[in-house]
């Protein structure tokens, strides 16, 4: 069986990624499987995406990054709370509305 795969970018500064309908990764799942371990592949539904396959060491790597960014930002909320750099929830509250009015 011959798998059509179609070519999606999303994001402009993203590689563009193979994607394929529903109903075929359904039909030739070991297919795209096999195909995962190169790229991530999107599976679209009515030509929109609705998900992607990627292998198991690519999502074991963006977890990684994940935890990585998130452990930085913890970080530098701490170094904030030991150098006094702290404001009262109230004046957070405004500072996020000023930005959002000014975006």
């Amino acid at each position: 069986m011959t798998i059509m795969y179609k070519t999606l970018t999303l994001i402009r500064e993203e590689q563009p990624m193979d994607s394929i309908n529903s109903t075929d990764a359904k039909k030739s799942f070991s297919d795209v499987v096999l195909k995962v371990q190169q790229a991530p592949v999107w599976i679209t539904r009515h030509d929109k995406p609705v998900a992607v396959v990627m292998s198991a060491k690519e999502f074991q790597d963006l977890q990684a990054i994940k935890q990585q960014a998130l452990k930085m930002e913890i970080e530098k909320g701490l170094n904030s709370l030991k150098a006094g750099r702290v404001i009262d929830g109230e004046e957070a509250i405004n500072q996020l509305l000023n930005t959002i009015d000014n975006a």
